[in-house]
């Protein structure tokens, strides 16, 4: 059986009642955000967007996604990375962000780097203060794939997962949040009854804004949705 016939077979399958990414219909996404830096630089003298993670790992191929918003022409691009080296303006480690940034940010972006961070929850409350309320984070990590940046990979995430991270007590707001890129998963046991049904996605996408200021202690929202 082909990838594609997997992939049929499960469309309308259910897991304890649940189609795991039906429920959010509007996919707002990258473009998107790419957008709505364009609508509200018309309102600021700068827009201030800080992108993480972005060393070449190899010399000749950037990964970074300063190109997308070169039609804006206030904008004020910073790129870090936890190691000096093409494409970081500033070495920083995201556990330990206090005095190294001389400014807030519209926008941060996150591509492949939540997997490597040893604590999520640390990261995650640090770069909630370096936003301005009103901004907003884009990540997108994996919820299923290969080991990669050994010994520097320690975690797989849900929607839901990322969703708790950034709660509602943290004053922060979901925009969206989706899996992307479907794969398979092939178990030792019961792949017939189990992985040709079970819905897998190699990447998670999370985007949220910030609504009010971030508290000095972060706040686990154990006993609420998000």
């Amino acid at each position: 059986m082909s990838f594609g016939d997997l992939v049929k077979r499960r469309e309308n399958h259910l897991i304890h009642n649940l189609e795991f990414n039906k429920e959010e219909e509007h996919r707002f996404n990258f473009y998107d955000i790419v957008n709505w830096c364009k609508i509200i630089s018309k309102t600021k003298s700068t827009v201030n967007i800080l992108e993480l993670g972005t060393k070449r790992s190899k010399a000749n191929v950037p990964t970074n996604k300063k190109k997308f918003f070169n039609e804006i022409p206030n904008i004020d691009y910073t790129m870090t990375d936890y190691q000096g080296g093409i494409d970081v303006d500033v070495i920083c480690d995201l556990h330990k962000t206090e005095g190294v940034f001389n400014k807030k940010f519209d926008l941060i972006i996150g591509f492949s780097v939540y997997e490597h961070l040893k604590y999520p929850q640390l990261v995650s409350h640090n770069l909630m203060k370096l936003l301005n309320t009103g901004g907003r984070i884009y990540i997108d990590t994996h919820q299923t794939y290969p080991l990669h940046g050994y010994k520097y990979d320690y975690y797989r995430f849900s929607r839901e997962a990322l969703k708790s991270i950034f709660s509602k007590k943290m004053n922060f707001k979901t925009i969206t949040s989706y899996f992307s890129h479907n794969c398979v998963i092939v178990p030792h046991q019961n792949l017939a009854d189990w992985n040709s049904l079970a819905e897998s996605y190699l990447h998670v996408t999370y985007i949220g804004e910030k609504v009010d200021e971030t508290p000095n202690e972060y706040i686990y929202d154990i006993d609420n949705e998000n």
